[in-house]
């Protein structure tokens, strides 16, 4: 259990952020005291930031060479994910940066089928 001093408030998650304020917060050993020796803050070694690929590139290629408003819509997701594991909020950043990619997946296979049907539709009026 941990708990947040800024927002006086115990978590039972295992980060080391705040969900609410995203400030450090101390391990309780299970007691609800925070004043008690079994409050700490953890080192700044322990703070695991978790890594969480926002897919910004990739959205970017597949809006130049795919579908543009599919690519945009990515490129969008992609910031939002990016600036959610910026404010320590991973579950939400985890979530956009799903939506991207399934974005930048659906703008690819659109580009490759517009590519295809382009291909075809030229073979047949010769």
């Amino acid at each position: 259990m941990r708990y947040c001093k800024k927002c006086d408030k115990y978590y039972d998650n295992e980060d080391y952020r705040c969900p609410v304020c995203h400030s450090i917060m101390y391990e309780t050993d299970g007691e609800i005291n925070p004043n008690s020796t079994g409050a700490k803050q953890p080192d700044e070694d322990q703070i695991q930031y978790r890594e969480v690929p926002d897919y910004l590139v990739w959205s970017i290629l597949s809006t130049i060479f795919c579908c543009t408003i599919g690519g945009i819509v990515s490129i969008v997701y992609s910031v939002q994910a990016n600036t959610k594991k910026q404010d320590g909020k991973y579950q939400e950043a985890e979530n956009l940066a799903n939506k991207a990619k399934n974005w930048l997946i659906f703008n690819v296979v659109a580009g490759l089928v517009a590519a295809v049907i382009a291909v075809i539709g030229t073979q047949i009026n010769r």
